[in-house]
């Protein structure tokens, strides 16, 4: 479609643009020569990522409202759900733009270190960054979805994904390179929610490791046990209820 080349289009010549900053520093040699300093090579990007960001959006929901497919009454309250979803993944991603902001700031938001390299910067990794090292590739397009649910047509969700796919694929290209040329060994190699996954599957597979190294004699006794409690379960409900019966019998007596 139309918006999906344009979408492509403007992000790509975003990625290209970063890209060559960090190869060349074509952008802010661009300003230098026409006498104008780092930050306003900065300020100047800034406002140009905001207008083709914006942009993209707008053109997608304009998409989504194009395309909008009306669903047939018996699907109504299904269609309901995905309203209720879609809204949630516009949430989603409003809520992880803002926190994403609250932590880096207009300097880290807007690719700030690829302009400015002398400003002092470190890594944040509270907030939103305790749980994912890079939330805009990963919630970064929830909204996409989000529109493709409220507007029931697949043809918006292929959109989406394959948005999804390309920013994804451009971050893996641009960002992580410069990210880690500029911070090296400080980057964090996985974000705190892969962490506490890979922790509990190590701590899993120790637990699995120490009983297989358990006596062979003590391993068929808790295999025994295993294989035995539901008998004795059962001999335990049928002497209870003997004792039962035999306790109403006394008393009728």
């Amino acid at each position: 479609s139309t918006q999906s080349t344009w979408g492509r289009v403007v992000h790509l010549g975003l990625m290209i643009g970063l890209r060559l900053q960090h190869t060349k520093k074509f952008w802010t040699k661009a300003y230098e020569r026409r006498g104008f300093s780092l930050r306003d090579a900065f300020d100047g990007w800034k406002k140009v990522y905001n207008l083709t960001i914006t942009s993209n959006y707008l053109t997608f929901f304009i998409l989504c409202f194009v395309l909008f497919e009306i669903p047939d009454e018996n699907a109504l309250p299904l269609y309901c759900s995905q309203v209720i979803g879609g809204i949630a993944l516009i949430a989603l991603n409003i809520w992880c733009s803002i926190s994403t902001h609250e932590v880096l700031g207009d300097f880290g938001f807007f690719y700030g270190d690829f302009f400015i390299e002398s400003v002092p910067s470190s890594l944040e990794y509270h907030g939103i960054y305790r749980y994912l090292n890079n939330p805009d590739s990963v919630l970064g397009c929830a909204s996409l979805y989000g529109g493709a649910l409220i507007s029931n047509s697949y043809a918006v969700f292929f959109v989406a994904l394959l948005h999804h796919i390309y920013v994804s694929t451009a971050t893996y290209c641009v960002e992580s390179p410069h990210m880690q040329k500029m911070y090296g060994a400080a980057l964090r190699p996985d974000g705190g929610i892969t962490m506490e996954v890979k922790k509990k599957i190590k701590e899993g597979k120790l637990v699995f490791q120490k009983a297989l190294k358990l006596p062979l004699r003590t391993r068929d006794k808790l295999k025994v046990t295993s294989q035995t409690r539901p008998g004795l379960e059962a001999i335990q409900r049928k002497v209870t209820g003997f004792l039962s019966d035999r306790s109403e019998d006394s008393k009728s007596d």
